[in-house]
């Protein structure tokens, strides 16, 4: 279970990442 989540906060922290460069791109 505390790998599930390691990687729930890697991926959300990746999204994040993604979201913010494509506004900044914008």
């Amino acid at each position: 279970m505390l790998g599930y989540k390691k990687i729930c906060i890697k991926f959300h922290s990746l999204l994040h990442v993604l979201h913010f460069s494509k506004e900044k791109g914008d």
